[in-house]
């Protein structure tokens, strides 16, 4: 049995994230800015900052760093919360 989970079914059932802030969230790790995310993904800033602020609030996290480690432990359980934590 794989160490891997559908996210994107935890995201949408548990967390209710919406089609379109799954797709903002998911470019979180590979795009260092909102304005890249609007690039890729042909939207406004203001809606990747409208989209992030609903993830950050359903995902009960206050920054990306804290999104991306929030989205690395549900996507491998057994990983520790705070992977991303430097210090």
């Amino acid at each position: 049995m794989s160490q891997f989970i559908d996210l994107e079914r935890i995201l949408r059932g548990q967390y209710g994230l919406t089609a379109s802030e799954l797709r903002v969230i998911s470019c979180l790790a590979e795009c260092p800015t909102r304005k890249e995310i609007a690039n890729k993904l042909h939207v406004s800033i203001h809606t990747v900052d409208s989209h992030l602020a609903g993830c950050f609030k359903k995902l009960g996290v206050r920054n990306k760093a804290d999104a991306i480690g929030k989205l690395y432990s549900l996507a491998i359980p057994s990983a520790p919360a705070n992977f991303l934590c430097f210090g």
